[in-house]
């Protein structure tokens, strides 16, 4: 099954469109940090019920914050990824968004039961951490915070 050969091979991908430095605002120093990058990484997907949570961890001597979640599909098809991944300075906060979608080929058969998909990803900061961390989810059909969380 291709959702499986994803899952095994996924380890530490970085998200496209997410990997370069955020847009230089021509200052340097100060206590604003940049946003680097962020690794994201499906470590598990199954039959389960619809759940939606994630835990935002702070690593200082890093300058990265680690976000450990659940969100989940409508059939066993589904995988998740990094929607978004932005870092907004003047309100000094980091938002992540992970969409569940569809990873199936046109003409594979899917598990018919609502997929819980656990994921880990790692944001990169440069001169310190993000004062807020907004997690947010986009699958079945919906938008939500699920997490909002301050060092």
């Amino acid at each position: 099954m291709k959702r499986r050969a994803v899952i095994a091979s996924a380890s530490a991908v970085l998200v496209a469109g997410c990997t370069g430095p955020a847009a230089d605002d021509g200052q340097s120093g100060g206590d604003t940090p940049s946003y680097e990058d962020t690794s994201f990484e499906v470590t598990d997907a199954g039959c389960g019920g619809p759940a939606e949570a994630a835990a935002v961890s702070f690593d200082e001597s890093h300058e990265s914050v680690a976000v450990s979640g659940t969100t989940s599909g409508p059939n066993g098809c589904y995988l998740a990824r990094v929607a978004d991944a932005t870092y907004d300075a003047s309100g000094d906060e980091f938002r992540l968004v992970v969409e569940a979608y569809d990873d199936a080929d046109p003409d594979e058969g899917c598990t018919q039961c609502i997929t819980e998909i656990d994921y880990e990803a790692t944001a990169s900061f440069d001169g310190g951490l993000p004062g807020r961390v907004v997690v947010v989810h986009r699958s079945r059909g919906e938008e939500r915070d699920v997490t909002n969380a301050s060092p």
